[in-house]
């Protein structure tokens, strides 16, 4: 049989020309996907046809017609027809290029998925340079000037992790940052602690030889619901039972808030110290144990009153009231108030009332003088008089203990130039000459 010499053209999505081919190439090109029933067909300067336009196709490519649909002349695949049977090579490879698509699709799914999680971070790191840390700091130091430490907390809020990345790469930011991270976290947000920056690190706990690691306020409520019990037992067994371990809070307690008042140690602006910032956390977990607790006992609300005291939570020039009690514990605690709030040396006089027992007779005159040390740097003149009367017999402080979160070495110097005439103005210049970080 002579072969068909006639060649056609297959032209697809109305733009690309294939071709010329011979008929067989058609037939082939059609049923391999090379071409889909959209495309159409020309020859011999024939009109264009779609393969999917049987009627065309019969009328003026009868040949090409016969060659897809040997059996049914007038018939074709959408109108019906039954698609002549591929070979199973050609099954295959059909097979094949849907299963390629299918795993495309997913493969471009999972590097969506990744973009969205992987290249954010890839951009950030590529700003964690110096000089962005430097840009950084300096806007930084605009913004605290402006608008005071609240607008930089509020900038912290907004993008606080980017800042904490950047102080991990580069120390020198950390060491910047850490007075608005301070800031930031116990008087912006009022939780003590900051993702991924180290609770040592936020608090210095070496600047105190503090004997916790966290402030926290988790870390207070865990530290409360283990030893709130013994605490409220401490307080209510004076003196000090001889035996360890002593409940952290007891610790705080234990503090005075001139002493805390004078501490101004560098890195911190606002608390202006870390025990400041621990007895505020250590305020906010305690109330929250006092909601749970039993309201009849009046040592929890003494408890939570004082701890707010020395936390600044309750402002310094509101004054605690204080009443005499038969629990030991609320007695002891209300004496050391009673000698913080003391205006003069009346006032002074009148804590008496809050009977102590003898044993703790070195821990009172430790309170009077801390007292006195704050009232004569209020200009008044008598209690200078009478506090070189107290300290006329040698050692005014008993030795720091394991309890005892103060040291006192600034308040004794101070002291022992007041023994030696000096006024408090020119006491205060020389100790500050030594202590640094105490402000009289």
């Amino acid at each position: 049989m002579k072969k068909d010499g006639k060649l056609y053209l297959v032209r697809k999505n109305y733009e690309k020309m294939i071709g010329p081919m011979p008929i067989d190439k058609v037939v082939s090109g059609l049923y391999h996907l090379d071409f889909s029933k959209s495309d159409e067909l020309s020859g011999s300067l024939g009109p264009w046809v779609k393969f999917e336009d049987v009627e065309a196709l019969v009328k003026y490519y009868p040949e090409i017609n016969a060659k897809l649909h040997p059996h049914r002349g007038s018939s074709f695949e959408l109108q019906g027809a039954t698609k002549p049977q591929l070979r199973r090579s050609n099954q295959n490879k059909f097979k094949r290029s849907h299963v390629a698509s299918i795993m495309f699709v997913i493969f471009a799914v999972l590097l969506g998925l990744f973009a969205l999680k992987y290249i954010p971070q890839w951009q950030e790191n590529l700003s964690l340079t110096l000089e962005n840390a430097k840009n950084l700091q300096k806007s930084i130091e605009d913004t605290h000037k402006m608008v005071g430490l609240n607008g930089v907390s509020k900038i912290l809020s907004e993008e606080e992790q980017h800042y904490v990345r950047m102080g991990q790469k580069f120390n020198e930011f950390l060491v910047f940052m850490l007075p608005y991270w301070r800031h930031y976290s116990f008087e912006f947000k009022k939780d003590g602690f900051v993702e991924n920056i180290s609770p040592k690190v936020l608090i210095d706990s070496e600047q105190y030889k503090l004997p916790f690691a966290d402030c926290s306020i988790p870390y207070w409520r865990q530290t409360f619901a283990s030893e709130s019990t013994s605490a409220l037992l401490w307080l209510r067994k004076l003196p000090w039972p001889n035996r360890a371990p002593v409940p952290e809070v007891i610790k705080l307690l234990l503090l005075e808030k001139g002493w805390l008042q004078r501490r101004f140690p560098k890195g911190w602006i606002a608390p202006h110290n870390s025990l400041i910032g621990c007895a505020k956390m250590a305020s906010f977990a305690w109330r929250d144990l006092m909601a749970k607790a039993s309201r009849k006992d009046v040592l929890y609300q003494v408890i939570y009153d004082r701890l707010a005291s020395l936390g600044e939570v309750i402002p310094g020039a509101v004054a605690i009231k204080l009443k005499a009690s038969q629990d030991s514990g609320v007695n002891f605690l209300n004496f050391l108030s009673c000698a913080e709030q003391a205006e003069n040396k009346t006032q002074l006089q009148d804590c008496d009332r809050f009977s102590l027992p003898e044993q703790m007779a070195e821990l009172k005159i430790q309170r009077i003088l801390l007292s006195m040390i704050s009232l004569v740097l209020d200009n008044q003149s008598q209690i200078t008089e009478e506090l070189m009367i107290t300290t006329a017999g040698g050692g005014v402080f008993k030795e720091r203990d394991s309890i005892d979160l103060m040291d006192l070495k600034a308040e004794t110097n101070f002291l022992e130039l007041i023994k030696e005439g000096l006024n408090a103005s020119n006491a205060s210049f020389k100790v500050a000459l030594v202590y640094p970080d105490v402000v009289f």
